[in-house]
């Protein structure tokens, strides 16, 4: 079994020794620890689990054990949950998001006990001074990200972070997760040349299959989510010269939105649309699913579950955001499509932007 402490006191413990966990043991390895008692423990499931009864279709379900377990079933993967969430048996093909939607659940709860939040964020630092690129979903964090460590800054994160109410900021220096129109603004991305294939790979079976119901389509798209997918990610220290940093504090705060203006403008952002822009990215990428799951748990047992109190985060995370919007500098990033090649103009107006004082 591996341990990793992804914050302080935060312990999340992997048993597997068969491989089948290893894209989850790699999202954490920068976190490795040595043994200490678990938060969360994540191991295989033996056997068929028995639902009592279910929620959906044969193929796709959620479902409770007598032992008030909840079951997930994807399309011929299971994942089976405690009733706390402290403990998660998988199958081998079971989607990580799932996994990582229990773990960092957990996480963010007790994360926001010491005032911090999770940020869907790319992040940079530099003589102990972070830059952050919070975002949607394929809107340039990546690039923004890729942009800084070309000219000499180092990496915290490429997907999210943990800020404090103050100011500081714990990295999350996990694999970058590539995809074509990232190495077309960089090129050097191409010695990881298997990624490309997979990236190329990914995005034909997926604009092929995307909303198709039937079950051969659903089943081609598990296995390009399981397969290729999971495969497109690289070490950002493969390709470049640059340290991980584990902590820093936060200079400037830079959200990025999708313009069809050409160029990059930037526009200042008021303490309102700062919280309220954080928090609509988490809902999208986090709560929303922690949510269901929650819901439906309850639903199948005669008692409230309430294993992660996502009100009580989303709570915090407000807090946090206000707070941290009076102790940094911030500002509206406007930046051109991420499938369009970025040129050496917009990466230079990126840069100026992130470093200027305003």
């Amino acid at each position: 079994m591996t341990h990793f402490e992804l914050f302080p006191e935060f312990i999340v413990e992997i048993k597997d020794d068969q491989g089948v966990l290893d894209n989850l043991k790699k999202t954490y390895s920068h976190f490795e620890c040595s043994e200490k008692n678990p938060n969360v423990s994540v191991g295989l499931i033996t056997g068929e689990p028995k639902s009592v009864c279910r929620l959906g279709a044969s193929t796709e379900n959620y479902g409770i054990t007598r032992d008030s377990e909840l079951i997930l079933k994807r399309y011929g993967n299971r994942m089976i949950v405690s009733e706390d969430w402290t403990k998660i048996r998988t199958t081998e093909g079971m989607s990580t998001t799932y996994l990582k939607a229990i773990i960092e659940g957990k996480l963010r709860e007790h994360a926001a006990a010491e005032n911090y939040a999770m940020i869907h964020s790319s992040a940079v630092s530099k003589g102990g001074e972070a830059i952050l690129f919070p975002a949607w979903r394929h809107t340039g964090k990546t690039n923004s990200m890729l942009t800084m460590i070309e000219r000499d800054y180092n990496y915290l994160a490429d997907d999210r972070v943990l800020v404090s109410d103050t100011g500081s900021v714990l990295g999350f220096p996990t694999t970058v997760h590539v995809m074509p129109y990232n190495i077309k603004t960089f090129p050097n991305l191409q010695a990881g040349y298997s990624s490309v294939i997979r990236s190329k790979i990914y995005n034909s079976i997926n604009k092929t299959v995307n909303d198709k119901k039937s079950n051969i389509y659903k089943g081609i798209d598990l296995v390009n989510q399981a397969i290729v997918a999971n495969r497109m990610k690289i070490d950002i220290e493969d390709i470049y010269e640059c340290d991980k940093v584990d902590r820093s504090n936060i200079k400037k705060v830079c959200f990025l939105i999708t313009s069809s203006e050409k160029g990059v403008k930037s526009d200042e952002v008021t303490q309102e649309t700062f919280s309220s822009a954080l928090s609509s990215i988490n809902e999208f990428e986090w709560n929303s699913l922690i949510s269901e799951m929650s819901h439906v748990h309850s639903s199948f047992t005669d008692k409230k579950v309430d294993p992660v109190n996502i009100e009580k985060i989303v709570k915090s995370d407000k807090n946090v955001f206000e707070s941290l919007h009076n102790n940094v500098s911030s500002n509206m990033v406007k930046v051109p499509d991420e499938d369009e090649s970025w040129s050496e103009k917009n990466k230079t107006s990126i840069y100026n932007m992130a470093t200027s004082r305003k």
